[in-house]
């Protein structure tokens, strides 16, 4: 499988020319504030999507897959204009984009990819966002919101006591519950096996499980809640667990997100809600977790970087 192997990142923000190495599983860079965490991860966001459109400098990001080292370099000049390498030869951004999907990176992927302040609050802007990231992951499920939309456009144009429109309208019902069926049935359930397997590696303990269920069902898919099953402790929400078990709780989220979409790099900037006396525990769920994933994460805390596999001293 292809990993990001190094950045290398000159004349951007903090950074003159500077090269960062990363390994394939667990990698953790440490840094205090203001020390150029938070511009290292501007800068893969860079070079992964150009979605930061005041940002100028070179970026170069190497990827390995086995044998074969590619190199892809974005640069964009004050005056917004952009070239593309690979291997050090121009290219078009259509081959560029190309290029970073073999590697298993998707110009859309960043918001499933980066995440900063992760806490599950962050992640959980609305019950509704999360459910429509969630259905996407199922072809079905695309295919019938694209009806729903076409449904809705045609219903606007209508008088509401019209034939037409009463017909529209039980079609809508149809595909609604349609959807509501499949998300239920199979959408979430199979998205919910692969967020608690991440969990219970995060935590160690099988016995803790996290998923998310559906909320709101009247006239749509309105959101879906998480739920925690302490073991014997019972069972409860969001807002009565813990911050370190809420992190983790968007961690196994973002997880299972890229997993199902088959983007293998995720990165946490600024995981600091991690109690000292459980650094080694944390770790070595992160690194259970990174038989799957390369993960890059952030954080102030010395002692955390310190028993990480590969650190990054910033």
């Amino acid at each position: 499988m292809p990993y990001l192997h190094s950045i290398n990142v000159v004349n951007f923000r903090d950074f003159r020319n500077r090269t960062f190495r990363f390994a394939s599983g667990l990698n953790v860079i440490h840094g205090a504030n203001s020390s150029g965490k938070s511009s290292l991860i501007a800068a893969l966001q860079f070079g992964l999507t150009g979605s930061d459109p005041d940002a100028h400098g070179n970026v170069v990001l190497q990827f390995q897959d086995g044998e074969t080292v590619v190199d892809l370099g974005r640069m964009k000049r004050r005056n917004g204009g952009e070239e593309y390498e690979i291997d050090g030869e121009p290219v078009e951004k259509r081959e560029y984009e190309e290029e970073l999907l073999r590697m298993g990176i998707k110009a859309d992927h960043l918001s499933i990819m980066i995440h900063t302040g992760l806490r599950w609050e962050n992640v959980d802007h609305t019950p509704a966002k999360v459910s429509k990231c969630i259905e996407k992951l199922d072809p079905r499920g695309g295919e019938i919101a694209t009806q729903m939309n076409t449904v809705r456009r045609q219903l606007g144009n209508l008088p509401r006591s019209s034939r037409q429109a009463k017909e529209l309208n039980d079609k809508l019902e149809e595909l609604i519950q349609e959807r509501n069926v499949l998300f239920d049935t199979r959408t979430l359930p199979n998205f919910n096996r692969k967020m608690q397997g991440f969990y219970g590696i995060l935590v160690g303990d099988p016995l803790q499980a996290v998923a998310l269920r559906p909320v709101g069902r009247r006239t749509g898919l309105l959101g879906v809640e998480l739920n925690i099953n302490h073991g014997p402790r019972g069972r409860g929400f969001v807002s009565e667990m813990s911050k370190t078990e809420k992190t983790k709780a968007a961690m196994s989220y973002s997880m299972a997100l890229c997993e199902a979409n088959n983007s293998r790099l995720v990165v946490f900037d600024d995981v600091d809600e991690v109690d000292p006396n459980a650094f080694q525990r944390y770790i070595d769920g992160l690194v259970g977790c990174a038989t799957h994933l390369q993960i890059i994460v952030t954080s102030r805390h010395s002692g955390f970087a310190n028993m990480a596999p590969h650190r990054i001293v910033l």
